[in-house]
């Protein structure tokens, strides 16, 4: 008898062995075969699960390879651009690394909105890089987008506080990027992010803070309500509350997005608020 006649003989002897074995003990119960159709899923999944790990890992390899090469680019705007880029890429294979390269981006849009700033042209609305980080970073860390929010100098009209007269129509420079970030995730897909970038500057009664909520209400009836109650509670106390303060707040309810404004020789004039964007 040859090799090959024995292998099947000890195969089939195999296959029978737990039946025999059954047979001659009652109370043991016979173990049900693991169905092949099952194993074969399972193994399917197994092996998708880790060619799934090993391209994330040569994908994570290849984006830090790119964000050491970024970071050696003398153009501070490219260089911003690409780390921010790359770490919007990262962040869901290693968040920790993108969150990292978010502020390795913003250090150098900060130089590279100094040097605008330098080379501005008069008439030109100077670039804004920051914000480009800033709208990809918020997106992925409420908390990344704070610290960075927290790094634009207030200007002197939001240190004044109190006792300085409201810009009816804008805000200071921190508090209206914060509103147009809120803005701009509210146009998106993050309603709920939205108005947490924004509460801090709605305590205040402007055309901006008061379209916020205007828009808001179009997404989210809810929470746009709660605010606005909010703000009509606040002016009750507001030493500073005048004709203007009603009548934009009134404009929430009866004629949103246009807004009646009273001059100080008793005259008034209407406009409505252009959809404000962040500067790319």
């Amino acid at each position: 008898m040859n090799r090959s006649c024995l292998s099947i003989i000890v195969g089939v002897g195999l296959i029978f062995l737990p039946h025999s074995a059954s047979a001659q003990s009652p109370a043991t119960k016979p173990r049900a075969p693991l169905d092949a159709v099952e194993r074969d899923k399972s193994n399917g999944k197994t092996e998708a699960e880790r060619l799934v790990k090993e391209r994330q890992s040569q994908a994570r390899s290849l984006l830090i390879s790119l964000a050491n090469d970024a970071r050696s680019f003398r153009d501070q705007t490219v260089r911003a651009r690409s780390l921010a880029r790359i770490a919007d890429v990262l962040w869901s294979v290693d968040a920790e690394q993108g969150r990292t390269l978010f502020r390795n981006a913003w250090e150098a849009a900060e130089i590279a909105d100094r040097e605008s700033q330098e080379h501005l042209v008069l008439g030109q609305l100077p670039p804004n890089f920051r914000v480009e980080v800033l709208k990809l970073a918020a997106r992925r860390d409420r908390l990344l987008a704070e610290e960075f929010l927290q790094k634009v100098k207030p200007d002197q009209q939001e240190t004044k506080g109190e006792n300085s007269s409201p810009n009816l129509w804008a805000l200071g420079e921190a508090s209206q990027q914060r509103l147009n970030l809120a803005k701009e995730l509210l146009s998106t897909v993050d309603i709920e992010r939205a108005p947490q970038f924004a509460d801090p500057v709605l305590g205040s009664v402007t055309i901006p803070t008061v379209d916020f909520l205007t828009r808001l209400r179009d997404k989210n009836p809810v929470a746009a309500d709660q605010r606005y109650a909010a703000m009509l509670a606040s002016t009750g106390s507001n030493i500073q509350a005048d004709a203007n303060t009603i009548s934009i707040l009134s404009s929430y309810i009866f004629t949103p997005q246009l807004y009646v404004i009273f001059s100080t020789d008793g005259g008034a004039s209407s406009a409505g608020l252009p959809a404000v964007r962040l500067r790319a």
